[in-house]
């Protein structure tokens, strides 16, 4: 996983996986995981 910065405002998030880890329920799993603490750790900072 790795985050690549375009600019002070857009971000893009990479992610690598090896396909026999990556069944799609899992990869549904891991993106509904990852909103979450998106979430929970940017959407709620006071800025």
């Amino acid at each position: 996983m790795s985050s690549l910065r375009l600019s002070d405002r857009e971000h893009h998030l990479l992610i690598t996986m090896h396909h026999i880890i990556s069944d799609d329920s899992s990869i549904q799993f891991f993106l509904k995981e990852l909103s979450l603490v998106y979430e929970e750790f940017f959407l709620h900072l006071n800025i």
